[in-house]
This record gives C-alpha cells, structure tokens and sequence, in this order.
C-alpha cells in the first residue's frame, strides 16, 4: 500500500466439494491483521524494554500471577536472596525460601492478595540473612497490581529496594541516642495531613510515657498527652515551619500519666520529601528543671521587687522624717541660737572679741541658710501643700540658682493623681535626671514638662547638650557608660509598675521620659 505501508493479511482456504473432481472448487477468505500485527510488535517491544530495564535494575523486581505463583524474577533477586533464577521462577510463594531466611510468607501472600483484589499499591518490609555472608539484608518492597488492556488485574508487580545502609545508619543512630542527653527524633507531616515519628529514641517514654512503636504510624496519643494550654503553640509552630519551611523550635508541657507535667524543648529542621510531606530531624530536651528553676528566679525577683518598692518608699518617708527633724528642731535650736547672740550685738567693746563675734554670727546665718536648702531638697514643702506640679517648677527656678541652668517648666494643666509616696519619688528623679543634665550635657537650658496620658502620668527632662551613645538592643536605651544614679532611677520608676525611656545620639541632645501609673485606677 503506498499510502498506509505495508500491511498484513490473514488468508484462509477450504475446498468446496462439487459434482466431481474436474469441477471443484476453493473459497478464500482474506481478512487484515495489519493492526494485531503492530500491537503484538508493540507488546514485543515493550517486553523487550520492561525486560532491558529489570534486568539492570538494582532493585529485585518480582511478577506474580493471580495465584501468587512467581512468573518472573530479574537477576538481582538471585544476587540478593542467593536463591537462582530457574528454582524462583513458576515457583508458589511458599516454594524456594530456605528455612532460615524467617520470610513471612503468609503476611506476604495476604499483602500481595490484597493488592490483587483492591487494586491499591501497598509497601511492606522484608528481611533475611543473606546465604554468602549471613548479614541481615533488608528490602522495602512496593506492591502494585499489573492489568491487561481491559484494564482488569492479572497480576502484580513487587519492587524491593535495598535499605539496609539506612537500617543500619538508623541502627547506629539509636546506639548514639541511648547515649545522649536529648531524645532525637524524626516528625514526618504526611501530604494528607496526618503525622508521624518514624523515629525516636527510647528516652521518649522517659517524657510522654510512651513508646517509640505507639507514635510510629500516628501520632494521636502522643498529641492527646501535650498540655491543653500548649496544644495550639505546638500546633502553630509546626504550620509555621512547614509553610517557610524554618527551624523549628517551641517549649511545651507533656502530661506523662506517672510523672505529671514535663517541660520539654523542641529543635528541628525541616525537609521536603518527594511525595510533598515534610521530615524534620531534631530533638527533645526535658527542661523541666530548668523550668522550675526560673518559676523560682521569678518569684524571688518578685519579692526583691516588692522589697525594692518597700525600701523606696522607706527611703522617702526617712527624707521626710529627717527633713522634718532638721527643721523642727536643728533649724529651731540654731535659729534661737542666732536670736539670743543677736541679743549680744554691742555688747563686745574689744576688736578682737567683735571680730570673734561676728564670725560666729555670720557661722550660724550661713548654717541656718544651708539647712533650710538641705531640708528643701529632702522633702520639698510645696510637694506636700500644693502639689508635684509646683514643687517642680519650683525645682527649675532653683537649678538656675544653684548649677546655672536655665529650665523651663511646663504642664498641660490635667489632674494627676499620685500619691504621697509616689510624688516624692518621682520629685527626686526629675532633680536627679536635671542635675544629671547640669553636669553632663554641656549646656545651660533644659525643659522639664509633665502631663497625663490616659491612666499614666509622664514626665520629660530634655536637653539640647552634647548627648550620648546608647546601648544597643536595650528596652530603655540606658547609656554605655550610664552612671548608679540613672540606673537607680530606672529601678525606682520600675518599681512602681513604671518606665524610664531615654533617647539620645551622641551630638543630638537627650530626652527622659518617665512614665508612671497614676493612683486613681
């Protein structure tokens, strides 16, 4: 056929009888089997390559019929079972395995049955000592069913893939983990949703209770023992590490039904596998004692914290109890003191008792004088009669007569409740941190405003001055080289359930800002 080819055809011939030999006769019959004839060619050539292919494969490549009869097996089966192609081919299943090999043949026989009837690929593990070296081999066979062109199931195909380097690599790795502080692990998050552990050490029950076999296929009783109040942070850490695929890393609860609630810590990284689920290799730290350890840490600093406001507010009530004494008495005695000597005044006649006397009396003005600027700075009288706004803007009119620097005071005019206690402190920080300005910053001006904000009370000292380097990182942006005196205000803020924020650049001025909750919420 010049058009199509060559083409095939079937001819058949039978002799029809007639009235005698000179007259018989034959039918032919032609019919084209050109197409038959290209898909037994095709069939051929795909036997051809199955068989080019499965010969050189590395893998054992096994054909069973419907009656789990081996029809085929490929020569790297006889390398790795050292049982010879001729005894294993057109063999039942249960035929050929010497009885040392300890093969599951009914487990087999029934995986490979059920793949035959379901049609659904299965995989199943098989092992035996080899016959040259007596080494245990272990092959990972997957099981699929084979169809003819109707698509019904005439048989199925098993490929086993050596896997005994990884069998002993996780032989291995098990030794090493008996030995370890940590409990290592694989989590494999499969493509359907559903998790596992392939592998973990057996130091797991040592924190969950469980063994390694229960969490091998599943991990829903292992999930049903993490703490209630950690499941969603487990959860989530692990959706967050799949979906960017990071490390892993989370601290959570596991109630082990002997032991109670044990902290554990978990590191891992993650892999993608071929079959879209992801395998992350890591492991567990049982950090319950560190845990309990810090809850230990935090209830003591609680209680220097508390000891710490105690001691603040002590402090202040001795400024005032001192401060009070000064002037109720010292200020009084040496006040009395000036009048009775003043009493004398003409009495001296001699230069030098005149001169004697005029000392002493320039002594005890001048001492008076001072003590009513130490009782002043102890406890501010305007603190107690008009207020923390007046006390302070008292304070700036005083820094320019004491340390020549010029403030500026300013109040938004909102009421701010604070109470005894917490004004003092605050008064004494706002002095300290303005002093601070006076013999730091390099500048005469300052501001020193105060205002509320929602249910705090603030206060800002700023300057102009030469300003300096922050520690990096730092909450509060303390200086590198900050002084006890900063570092006291900051713990006295604090302890008041407050803040102090400083900002500041080395040539750009600085600006403190404490924040403080006011007494009426």
């Amino acid at each position: 056929d010049l058009t199509l080819g060559m083409r095939w055809f079937e001819l058949s011939v039978s002799r029809k009888p007639g009235r005698g030999a000179a007259y018989a006769s034959f039918i032919v019959l032609s019919r084209d089997i050109t197409e038959r004839k290209q898909i037994e060619a095709a069939l051929r050539e795909s036997e051809q390559q199955f068989r080019t292919l499965t010969e050189n494969s590395p893998d054992i490549i096994t054909r069973y019929d419907r009656e789990c009869r081996r029809v085929y097996v490929n020569p790297t089966y006889a390398r790795e079972t050292g049982i010879p192609v001729e005894l294993a081919q057109n063999a039942a299943l249960d035929k050929k395995w010497p009885a040392d090999m300890n093969i599951p043949v009914k487990e087999y026989e029934s995986k490979l049955r059920q793949v035959m009837e379901t049609g659904v690929p299965a995989e199943i593990l098989l092992e035996w000592p080899r016959q040259d070296s007596k080494q245990v081999s272990s092959h990972v066979f997957n099981v699929v069913a084979e169809r003819d062109a109707a698509d019904a199931i005439i048989g199925c195909l098993a490929i086993g893939h050596n896997i005994s380097g990884r069998k002993e690599a996780e032989f291995r790795l098990a030794r090493l983990a008996e030995t370890s502080p940590g409990i290592m692990f694989t989590f494999l998050l499969k493509p359907d949703g559903t998790s596992c552990m392939p592998y973990v050490s057996a130091r797991i029950e040592e924190v969950n209770g469980l063994r390694p076999e229960d969490m091998a296929e599943d991990m829903t009783e292992a999930y049903a023992r993490i703490h209630p109040d950690d499941m969603n942070g487990v959860r989530e850490s692990i959706a967050n590490s799949a979906n960017i695929l990071s490390s892993w890393h989370c601290e959570f609860r596991i109630r082990h039904p002997a032991k109670g609630d044990v902290w554990v810590e978990g590191r891992a990284t993650p892999e993608p596998q071929p079959n879209g689920g992801i395998l992350w290799s890591g492991f567990f730290h049982n950090i319950t004692e560190r845990k309990h350890t810090e809850d230990i840490l935090r209830v003591k600093q609680e209680q220097l914290a508390s000891m710490a406001i105690d001691l603040s507010l002590a402090e202040e009530r001795e400024r005032r109890r001192i401060a009070s004494e000064l002037h109720d008495h010292v200020g009084q005695q040496l006040l009395l003191s000036k009048i009775k000597l003043d009493s004398l005044s003409g009495v001296f006649r001699n230069v030098n008792y005149k001169n004697t006397y005029n000392e002493i009396h320039d002594l005890i003005a001048r001492t008076i004088k001072d003590l009513r600027s130490l009782t002043q700075q102890l406890n501010p009288p305007l603190l107690g009669s008009v207020g923390l706004e007046a006390a302070l803007e008292w304070l700036s009119q005083k820094m320019e007569s004491d340390y020549s620097l010029q403030v500026d005071f300013a109040d938004d005019g909102s009421p701010k409740s604070l109470d005894e206690d917490f004004r003092s402190i605050v008064f004494q920080s706002a002095r300290e941190l303005l002093i601070n300005v006076a013999k730091h910053a390099r500048t005469g001006k300052a501001r020193l405003s105060t205002g509320r904000k929602a249910d705090m009370f603030m206060l800002m000292v700023e300057d102009q001055g030469v300003g300096f380097a922050c520690l990096p990182g730092s909450d509060t942006n303390i200086p590198l080289n900050s002084s006890f005196g900063l570092f006291n205000i900051r713990q006295r803020i604090k302890h008041l359930g407050g803040e102090l924020l400083i900002q500041s650049a080395a040539g750009c001025g600085t600006r403190a800002t404490i924040h403080v909750p006011l007494t009426d919420y």
